[in-house]
């Protein structure tokens, strides 16, 4: 008899401490779940489609607003021009790879593991399973499509002149000593 209140009580304690261990694991199979209903995959990847001619837009300005010289000079522009070419490519190959794709979901799970409870994982799973969720999905790439370059652009003119100012003020502070 005494053996068996020993194997109850060890049982217990084993649950008591799985317990925890259990739940973040319901909770990351739950966030799984629900990134694959929300085609999370998919998502990433038109959003990013859809975002890379504003991106090329920016850095082509950026580029140009670094070198307002070069683009006067044909070789100089030529070879800027090249550049530019190869960092669009280098971030497209970065945003398109398995890996980041994987790092992405990888870390997007644990974020909402670790923010919502299973049930409330669930319930934003039920909500895409509707059709104003699914709408929403569907649509989410386009709305950032269209937010995305309002956003750059109010950037450029009201924080990047911010920044730059205070780097100035920074680097003529410090090279008079």
């Amino acid at each position: 008899m005494r053996l068996k209140s020993m194997l109850a009580a060890g049982l217990c304690a084993a649950l008591f401490h799985a317990g925890p261990a259990l739940a973040a694991e319901d909770s990351v199979a739950a966030a799984k779940a629900l990134l694959q209903s929300m085609r999370y995959d998919e998502m990433i990847v038109q959003s990013m489609q859809q975002m890379e001619s504003t991106m090329q837009q920016q850095m082509e300005q950026q580029l140009w607003q670094t070198l307002p010289d070069c683009a006067e000079t044909p070789d100089c522009k030529s070879k800027a021009s090249a550049l530019l070419q190869q960092v669009l490519k280098t971030q497209q190959d970065y945003f398109r790879s398995p890996e980041t794709r994987k790092l992405m979901n990888e870390m997007q799970v644990q974020a909402l593991s670790k923010n919502f409870s299973v049930a409330e994982i669930h319930e934003m799973n039920a909500f895409y399973q509707t059709p104003t969720g699914s709408k929403m999905l569907r649509l989410m790439p386009k709305i950032m499509a269209e937010t995305g370059p309002l956003l750059m652009k109010d950037m450029g003119q009201r924080l990047l002149p911010k920044l730059k100012q205070q780097m100035d003020e920074f680097a003529r502070q410090h090279s008079a000593r």
